[in-house]
């Protein structure tokens, strides 16, 4: 049905074949191939995505540009923090209490510093930016959260050797890591070090390295869990006696700068 009005004519129907339709100013055009050209789209949206719903009062707006969230979103907007590539934004570390450790790690036998050998753990944990570190599971729980570039971890075993025990195998994360993680060293045994030989305490330490790349979710967690490995045909019980076991995790921002924002109102 055809309708004249003043400046033209309105077309109303359930079908409408054309070739091509054109604006009177050129303010649209759609072609034969179905390319729409426009000055503009406005949308309606009827869902409840108000700033308030989205970022409350109180709510941190993340951001690699030092520019206001105020301009994109409106409200009040204080900076809170400015991160800079390589900057400590947590540490923490896991200890053994007091409680004595009679069961052995056997030769060849691997043992992450999360098995309850290593009894009673102890945490202390420092976020500068909340929830990186978490204590967890017998060791430390890693959330990136897409600002975390390395993770270093240092793992100190102490305990009693017996006859023929020769020293420690360094091996790889005893859990799994998620697709942008890897560690240094990586998979295999690493790290010969002499130990405690014929009946005797002593420990050993090494360090480990945990790179999150681009590749790793906003959400990535994992837990820095590393092992040991006893060799020589022996074997050795951690924490015997009451010896302490450490590990301490410390985690850096990833390189580039950063810029946190927080809503005031």
């Amino acid at each position: 049905m055809n309708t004249e009005v003043l400046n033209g004519t309105n077309i109303t129907g359930n079908e409408l074949s054309v070739d091509c339709i054109s604006s009177n100013q050129n303010k649209f055009h759609l072609d034969s191939e179905g390319n729409l050209t426009v000055k503009s789209i406005t949308t309606l949206d009827n869902s409840n995505n108000t700033l308030d719903n989205v970022y409350p009062v109180g709510s941190i707006y993340m951001s690699s540009e030092n520019v206001s969230p105020s301009t994109i979103y409106g409200g009040s907007w204080n900076l809170k923090r400015t991160f800079y590539g390589g900057e400590l934004i947590a540490f923490g570390s896991v200890m053994n209490g007091s409680i004595n450790n009679d069961s052995p790690v056997n030769d060849q036998e691997y043992c992450s510093f999360a098995d309850n050998r290593i009894p009673n753990k102890v945490y202390d944990v420092t976020n500068y930016v909340d929830n990186i570190l978490n204590a967890n599971s017998g060791t430390i729980l890693v959330k990136p959260q897409g600002i975390v570039g390395l993770v270093e971890a240092e793992m100190y075993i102490s305990g009693y050797g017996s006859n023929s025990l020769r020293g420690f195998w360094w091996g790889s994360n005893g859990n799994s890591l998620p697709t942008g993680i890897s560690i240094f060293p990586s998979d295999g045994l690493n790290f010969l070090s002499t130990g405690p030989i014929d009946y005797n305490y002593g420990g050993n330490s090494n360090t480990y390295f945990y790179k999150v790349t681009n590749q790793a979710a906003e959400d990535t967690s994992f837990y820095v869990n590393p092992t040991f490995v006893p060799y020589g045909g022996g074997s050795f019980t951690p924490a015997k006696g009451g010896v302490k076991c450490y590990l301490m995790v410390k985690a850096y921002a990833k390189a580039g700068i950063n810029y946190m924002w927080e809503r005031v109102s």
